[in-house]
């Protein structure tokens, strides 16, 4: 899905979004599958799921997804919000379009962040 460019942007995007004061979509009720523990923190893991666009909040790097379960932390299928590293990457997007989502997942000072650190159209 990206090149080894994209896959290292992504990653950096990923760090700024899970250091300290810069976290985001923190605590998210319902998402204890994350745990709280431990003073290191972990390198931020990244994992995919397909979902459905319902929302886009392009002023705010904003998106609302219907996305499928992410087993890896104990996420269900949901409707949801989540940040988005880089805005361009809900050029083209309407609500109804089905994408695959990679989301990057890490702990911040306050707790999990979580955000979108690539999105691509499936065209299912």
């Amino acid at each position: 899905m990206k090149s080894l460019t994209q896959y290292i942007v992504a990653l950096g995007v990923a760090a700024l979004l899970t250091s300290p004061g810069l976290a985001l979509a923190q605590g998210h009720a319902g998402h204890d599958g994350m745990g709280h523990g431990g003073a290191a923190q972990a390198a931020p893991r990244v994992y995919s799921t397909d979902a459905e666009v319902v929302e886009i909040d392009a002023a705010n790097s904003r998106i609302v997804a219907k996305h499928g379960p992410i087993p890896q932390v104990g996420w269900e299928a949901m409707t949801m919000g989540f940040q988005v590293g880089d805005p361009g990457l809900l050029e083209g997007l309407k609500p109804g379009d089905k994408v695959t989502m990679d989301i990057s997942f890490g702990e911040g000072p306050g707790g999990p962040t979580y955000a979108v650190v690539d999105l691509a159209k499936t065209g299912q």
